[in-house]
């Protein structure tokens, strides 16, 4: 975010959600909607993740969110189908391997159960 920042470039507004039976994700950017002034401090766009699964509702920054996405890309890179585990200090992803079985993604401590589905 900081880099991109450094690029003065006006930014548009972004909201994407996936929703999947109790379970959303909606990311959104607030961006910069006027050009960067010459002397003016340079302002990242922000960043936020919110995650509802039921009656708790999560608002989380970039870093969870690229860690997120940085698990699921490496899943897609090493063709895993079945079990995966993936773990640091922000989020942690566990796929059984047996189909029908839970899924538990864990986002900044907060531990979300689902189905592979």
């Amino acid at each position: 975010m900081k880099a991109w920042a450094m690029t003065g470039l006006v930014t548009y507004d972004v909201c994407l959600s996936a929703e999947v039976a109790d379970v959303i994700l909606r990311a959104e950017v607030r961006g910069k909607r006027q050009s960067q002034l010459p002397g003016q401090a340079w302002q990242a766009p922000q960043f936020s993740l919110f995650v509802t699964a039921g009656r708790v509702s999560l608002a989380l920054g970039c870093e969870v969110f690229s860690a997120l996405v940085r698990y699921m890309q490496a899943r897609a890179w090493m063709g895993a189908t079945h079990e995966w585990i993936a773990r640091d200090n922000l989020v942690s992803l566990y796929i059984r391997r047996s189909k029908g079985k839970k899924v538990i993604l864990g986002l900044d401590g907060i531990q979300i159960t689902m189905t592979q589905e």
